[in-house]
Parts: C-alpha cells; sequence; structure tokens
C-alpha cells in the first residue's frame, strides 16, 4: 500500500490542484487529509488501519508542501492607493523589486450583505501596477485586498479599505404589501430598497409618497392629489379623503443623504389600485322636461359622483299637491331618459325627482322640479303667389313635435275648391310648403293635419283658413347699400328696408362672395328685421366681394339687391408651414420651412425674405436673428444643453409678419449637453514619454462618449492630436516628446453631437536618465498631492524597458 501511494502522488497533485491553495490556510488542512482518504477507497487500498491512513496521508501533505516551497515566494505589495468614483475606482499598486512581469490580483470585498465581490487583474510593470475597477455600488464601504498571483499559487495579500462616492437611491421600494382599501382611503407598507440601490452609507432616511392617478399601463399619471413625507422606521402610509370606486396609483421616492431619488428609477415601483364602491354622493340633474300632448319627455345627466358603477336610476313624480309618489325605474344602461305617459293629463300641474343607484346604495334624490302639461300648436298662414299656386307656412314647437305617445313624421296640408281636392305631404321638421294647381275660378279652403307615429291618436287638425285672392306675398328689394370700415380682413355693410314688405318681415340675408377664383370665399349673414347691417370677416386682403341682401316676409323670400367693395393689402397674414429644426451639433440647427398658404401672401410678388430668430426658452423678434432669402438657414454659436424657441417670421414688399401671426409656427428644440471635463487619476512622466490616466465621464441623454481627444503642445512644437476609443481602458501613452520639455495637453469627451470641456493639464519630460512620475490629487484640489524622484542608471534602464514593454 505504502509503494502504491509513493508512486501515485504526483499523479495526486496532478488531479487536484487546487490543493496547492489551500496550504496557505492552515484550517483547511482537513479538506487535504478528506480528499486523500477518498483517493485511498477510490484505489481500493486498505485504509481501516487509522494509524495507516494518517500516516499516509501526512505523507501527501508533506508532498504538496514539498511541492509548493520548492517554487518561488511571491511578493507581497508595499501599498495601495485608491482614487474612488461613484460605481467605479483606479488603484495603484506598490510593489517591492522583482516583481516586474508578475500578475496582481485586486478583489473590492464590499462590507454589507447581498453585494458581490469583484476582482480586476494587471501586469506589474518594473514596481508599479495600474488597473481600475467598475461596478461598484455607489456609497459601499469596500475592503480592497491586492495579492500577487503565479497560477493557483498566491503571494501574501495587502489590505485597504475604501469608499465609493455615495448617491441618491437609484432603485425603487420593494414588498409593497396588499394594501388597506375602504371607499375613501387606503394603508400601504413596503420594504426598503435593495442593497444595491441604496447608495450611501448611512441607507434610507426617509420615503417621498406621492399619490396619483391612475395610467392605462398601471403606471402612475402625471396629476399629483397629495403627498407625504415617511419616516425609514415607519415605512407605513395612509391616504385619507379619496373618491369611491377610482383608480389611483402610489409613487414612493426613497431618499438618504444625498437626496431624492429620480423619478425614471422608482417609476417601475408604481403601486395601483382602486377604492370600493359607496353610495352615489350627487344626484342626477334634469336637463330636459318637455310636456306634450299626453306625455313628458324626461332627461337627466349622470351624477357627478356615481361612487361605483350604476345599476339604475329611481324616477318618481306626482301630481302638484299630492304626496303619494309614483315610481319609474330606469335601468342605467339605457339613454338617460324616459317618456311619462297614461296618466298625465293636459293642463295639470306634476312635481318630479331622481336619484341613481348602485350596488353599494342608493344616491340622494334631486330637488324637486314642477311642469305644466300644455298641447298648443301654433296657427298656420296661407298667401297665394299667383293665380295658380299658394304658399303654406306653420310653426311646430320641439315640445309639440314629440306629442301624442310619440313622434311627428309628417304634415299634410289638404286643400279644395269646388271639385278640385288636392292633399300634399311634408316630413318633419319643414314648415312651409308650396301648393299648386289652383284656379281663380273656386274659393280654396286649406286645413293642416299633424300625423304622429303612434296610434293613440294618429292626427290633430286645425282648422280651415281660405286662400286670399292677393298674388303679390314676397317684399320688395332692399336699398341704398352701403360699406364702411372698410379693412384688410373686414367690412361693414349696412342698407334700408325695401319699400314694400307685402307682410311682416322677418328677416334680411345678406351673403359675401370672393370674385377671386383662387381664394373662393362665400358666408351668408341672417339679420332680424330691425339690424339692416352686418360684418364680415376672415376675409383675405386686396380681394374683391360682391355682397348680395334679400328680404324675407312670413311667406316667401323676395328679390336681393348686390354691390361690390374690395379689401386692402398688408404684410403677410399667415405662419410659414412645416416649420422642421434638425440639430446638426450640440451647437448648430438646421431651420427648415414652406411658405404659408397663398391666401396669406397678401401681395403680388410673393413672399420675398424671411426672418429667423432663436432665444432662449421664449419666442420673440429679437435675439439671434438672421434675415434670408432661401427657405432654410443654419444658427450656430448656439449655448449646448440649452432649449431655445425658434420663430420664423415670412415677409413681403410691406413687411414681415406681425408677431402674433409668426407665433403660431414657433418651435422649440433643446440642444445636446456636452461632456464635462474628465476628472483626472495621475500624470507619468519620463525624457520621451508622457502617460495620463483619467476617470471615465458620466453623461447623461441618449448620446454616450464614443472618443476621449488628447491634444498636446508646446511653445515651439505643433499642435498633436489623439483619438482614444471610449471602449478602451481610460489612460493613455503620449509618445515621440523631447527631452526636458514643458507641455500643455488637453483632455476631452467626445460625443456624436460635439465635444465636451477640457480638462488642462501642464506637464515636463526629464532630462537625462532620470524618470519623474507625478501623482496628481482631484481636480478640485489644483494642485500636486505627491511625488517623487528616482535617480540613477539602473532605474533608467528598468524604466526604459517596463515603458517600451507596456507601450510597444
Amino acid at each position: 500500500a505504502q509503494e502504491t501511494v509513493i508512486k501515485r502522488l504526483e499523479d495526486l497533485t496532478v488531479r487536484l490542484p487546487y490543493i496547492r491553495s489551500l496550504i496557505s490556510y492552515p484550517d483547511r488542512y482537513w479538506l487535504i487529509s478528506r480528499r486523500f482518504r477518498l483517493f485511498l477507497i477510490h484505489n481500493n487500498i486498505n485504509s481501516n488501519n487509522r494509524a495507516m491512513s494518517n500516516f499516509l496521508c501526512w505523507i501527501a501533505v508533506a508532498t504538496v508542501f514539498s511541492s509548493v516551497a520548492a517554487q518561488t515566494t511571491l511578493p507581497k505589495p508595499v501599498n495601495i492607493r485608491i482614487t474612488p468614483g461613484t460605481r467605479n475606482a483606479g488603484f495603484q499598486i506598490t510593489m517591492p523589486s522583482g516583481a516586474d512581469g508578475k500578475k496582481v490580483r485586486v478583489t473590492a470585498i464590499p462590507q454589507g450583505d447581498g453585494l458581490s465581490n469583484i476582482e480586476s487583474i494587471a501586469t506589474i510593470f518594473g514596481t508599479l501596477a495600474i488597473l481600475s475597477m467598475s461596478g461598484l455600488t455607489p456609497g459601499i464601504n469596500y475592503t480592497a485586498r491586492a495579492v500577487v498571483f503565479e497560477g493557483a499559487n498566491e503571494g501574501p495579500a495587502l489590505e485597504k479599505t475604501f469608499s465609493t462616492k455615495g448617491e441618491v437611491p437609484s432603485g425603487p421600494v420593494r414588498d409593497i404589501r396588499r394594501p388597506t382599501l375602504t371607499s375613501t382611503a387606503v394603508r400601504l407598507t413596503w420594504s426598503e430598497p435593495s442593497a444595491n440601490h441604496i447608495n450611501s452609507p448611512g441607507g434610507i432616511t426617509q420615503y417621498f409618497v406621492e399619490l396619483r392617478n391612475k395610467e392605462t399601463s398601471n403606471r402612475c399619471g402625471d396629476t399629483v392629489h397629495m403627498q407625504q413625507t415617511v419616516s425609514q422606521d415607519s415605512r407605513v402610509v395612509t391616504f385619507n379623503n379619496l373618491t369611491p370606486f377610482t383608480e389611483y396609483c402610489i409613487r414612493i421616492y426613497p431618499e438618504n443623504s444625498f437626496g431624492r431619488a429620480r423619478e425614471a428609477s422608482v417609476r417601475s415601483g408604481d403601486y395601483t389600485f382602486s377604492t370600493q364602491e359607496s353610495a352615489p354622493g350627487t344626484a342626477p340633474v334634469f336637463t330636459i322636461i318637455q310636456p306634450q300632448f299626453r306625455t313628458a319627455s324626461i332627461a337627466w345627466s349622470r351624477p357627478t359622483q356615481p361612487n361605483g358603477l350604476l345599476t339604475n336610476y329611481i324616477l318618481q313624480y306626482k301630481a302638484s299637491g299630492s304626496s303619494s309618489w309614483t315610481p319609474v325605474n330606469v335601468n342605467a344602461a339605457s339613454k338617460y331618459q324616459t317618456f311619462l305617459s297614461g296618466t298625465l293629463q293636459q293642463g295639470n300641474s306634476y312635481d318630479i325627482r331622481i336619484a341613481a343607484k348602485n350596488s353599494a346604495g342608493r344616491g340622494p334624490f334631486s330637488g324637486v322640479i314642477t311642469f305644466v302639461m300644455s298641447p298648443a300648436i301654433d296657427n298656420f298662414k296661407v298667401c297665394r303667389l299667383n293665380d295658380s299656386s299658394a304658399i303654406v307656412i306653420w310653426n311646430i314647437t320641439s315640445e309639440q313635435a314629440h306629442g301624442l305617445g310619440g313622434d311627428l313624421t309628417h304634415v299634410d296640408i289638404r286643400y279644395s275648391g269646388g271639385d278640385n281636392n288636392r292633399n300634399v305631404r311634408v316630413k318633419s321638421g319643414v314648415e312651409r310648403a308650396v301648393i299648386g294647381e289652383l284656379d281663380t275660378e273656386n274659393q280654396y279652403e286649406v286645413e293642416l293635419a299633424s300625423i304622429w307615429s303612434e296610434v293613440a291618436i294618429t292626427s290633430e287638425t286645425s282648422d280651415e283658413i281660405s286662400i286670399p285672392s292677393n298674388t303679390n306675398c314676397a317684399p320688395g328689394r332692399p336699398r341704398n347699400i352701403q360699406f364702411s370700415n372698410v379693412a384688410t380682413k373686414s367690412f361693414d355693410v349696412s342698407f334700408d328696408p325695401p319699400t314694400t314688405a307685402n307682410g311682416r318681415i322677418v328677416q334680411y340675408s345678406i351673403t359675401a362672395v370672393s370674385q377671386d377664383g383662387r381664394l373662393p370665399y362665400s358666408r351668408t349673414i341672417q339679420t332680424g328685421p330691425a339690424a339692416r347691417q352686418g360684418t364680415f370677416g376672415n376675409l383675405e386682403e386686396a380681394v374683391t366681394y360682391e355682397v348680395t341682401i334679400s328680404a324675407e316676409n312670413q311667406f316667401t323670400s323676395g328679390d336681393s339687391n348686390s354691390d361690390e367693395v374690395m379689401t386692402g393689402q398688408d404684410v403677410p397674414t399667415g405662419p410659414v408651414r412645416n416649420v422642421q429644426l434638425t440639430k446638426e451639433d450640440a451647437r448648430t440647427i438646421r431651420v427648415t420651412w414652406r411658405d404659408p398658404p397663398y391666401k396669406h401672401l397678401n401681395s403680388p410678388s410673393g413672399i420675398t425674405r424671411y426672418r429667423v430668430t432663436a432665444n432662449m426658452d421664449t419666442c420673440n423678434d429679437q435675439g439671434n436673428k438672421k434675415e434670408v432669402k432661401e427657405r432654410e438657414v443654419f444658427i450656430s454659436g448656439l449655448t449646448p444643453g440649452t432649449t431655445y424657441c425658434i420663430r420664423v417670421s415670412p415677409g413681403n414688399s410691406d413687411g414681415f409678419a406681425r408677431p402674433a401671426t409668426a407665433a403660431a409656427a414657433d418651435q422649440t428644440i433643446t440642444l445636446p449637453p456636452v461632456p464635462t471635463a474628465p476628472e483626472l487619476v495621475g500624470v507619468t512622466a519620463t525624457s520621451n514619454h508622457v502617460i495620463i490616466i483619467w476617470e471615465p465621464v458620466d453623461v447623461e441623454g441618449e448620446d454616450p462618449i464614443i472618443n476621449y481627444n488628447i491634444a498636446v503642445q508646446s511653445d515651439d512644437t505643433s499642435r498633436m492630436v489623439y483619438n482614444h476609443s471610449a471602449s478602451l481602458p481610460t489612460y493613455y501613452n503620449i509618445t515621440g516628446l523631447l527631452p526636458n520639455k514643458s507641455y500643455n495637453i488637453t483632455l476631452n469627451a467626445q460625443t456624436r453631437l460635439g465635444i465636451g470641456f477640457d480638462r488642462l493639464i501642464e506637464v515636463k519630460t526629464f532630462k537625462g536618465p532620470t524618470a519623474t512620475i507625478t501623482i496628481t490629487g482631484k481636480p478640485e484640489d489644483n494642485k500636486c498631492s505627491s511625488g517623487f524622484i528616482v535617480h540613477g542608471s539602473l532605474v533608467v534602464v528598468v524604466m526604459t524597458l517596463w515603458l517600451t514593454f507596456l507601450f510597444s
């Protein structure tokens, strides 16, 4: 058995290589022992003898120890310099001599539950290793553990604590409990956000809770009904005085010492609910009560506080002075109207009231309304037009049109004289008709019959009237047409009445028609018999209009009289159309448009020029102004991240459109912000190299960082510009520099739409065999925080080899 074990010890270390890593942790030796016993059993070696088993096990342990001890001892890091950001950190690890070319692993271990370790690996060059780490959680304490490793072997570790910068919470609350609901109140509880969204060592301090309207997408709308602030210890909110049977949405904003969470980060945690039903809080309101021949048409509006799904309406009526109400149930699914019929008597007075009902109960009754039944149908009149025809006119009110148990459908005109009996039927709504085939020998009698759709009583017949012998029923022509206040867009017209009315003038018709076929216009004004004037507006400039006026009496319309008038001319009276704004870059806007419609040009030569203005936030005719002849302009030199209002004013030979006219086409556009200046982490200089290291720039909006631009220039050398892709690590080696030379270096970030603000770096290369390493503090320190110079030709050789290998 001993020979078999010794023969396979080497095979064991190959099959279980991770045992080597276990020996640096004495408390894990038992794992080696357990693995080796399993190995004995697997190879049919008798391990029943405990002493024999332990002896063989420790042979294996000793062998593994000797294998590891034979390897080169790995060095321990000397120092860790950490530059923490919000979600990232930069690390500069100082190593002892002899570590050049080895690998160093930095592990960020969060001091809290629910977060994972994050690792980053870098190669040591000389005595320095530089690396960055992203994916950290804001506002969290970390332990940075740096260790040199080769394969599964690790050297001694160096640890240092640091904290990422905090920010406002970046996630919603969790575990919103099912609320306690009534018809007018809600009570809600929740748990704090997940650990990776708290973003502050002090945790959540309080919550800002909004009660909003609900959108169809189960998210909160824009209307905020109520607000409350809730402590972290409580996490309970109650809203009272809610509307029954109404959908609401609650949005909760966690707050920490850095401020309140942004709306976009908490929207996914919106909680929607509906309050319970209660009896209607208000009564319906009557809109129509129409007494008719034997019925009353009743209509009402839906109550303003239904507080649930209405099931029916309860209508009650009684004779005025009586105490006994007659109920009528109306299904809420039907229209808000009904007919009361059968028991109503003509000329009697009635009281009526109404209430709404849902599944929770009946609401209050409305106030009592009193109405009187009245059947009257107005008399009709007849006028003879000529020897063979006459005109009949009548008037039926809306109440009469719905009488006799149904709707009026037709009116029959019956007339007879001698052996000549005639009947003319017209549809409901027409209140005049011409009857013909008359003669001069007979005396005719006319009667009117109203026909209803329901046949409880089929018709209501008027008295008979004789046709008069007068053959001129029409009024004469209006006289003395005069125009006044003639402007570019309007004019007034007045006139005198006709000399003969042949009855009673009931109205005048005044019609204006454009005589320019390209600008059609026709409008008729009807005035009362005493007005005899009218005003026409919204006209076109420099256009001739024909005005025609006629009079109408109770029988027919008379002949018309007409005259012409021409409007004036002025600046364009319509805005430009289809204004399009395009962001050329973060400081330039392209503006295009189309001319106003033809009717607004107001000049034979049309639009000849345009005035384009750009102003921050609000539009006016001042500010950044350009006058052009083409329908396109580029406005440059604007401020990134600013909202501009663009106004295009069309102009002709008489001037530019008035501000109120041009404002109808105003458009606004917000230029994208440019990135801030990168925050510098460090600068390293040699005789012909400069290495700069910076933090990635965070941007807001849709345009990510695509490049970093590095520009280098001295007093007597030309400017050199380098582009560094944002997908690469945030450091850059500037080569080809001259020894003992001062350089100005500018560093900025670039998006698709513009270049951000510059970070200025002043650095000087060394002369001869001396390496200078400058480590800067944060940009706001405005000074170097530390620095050192290493002398000696050996250091120059090492540094040169390191830089050549690093940046080749």
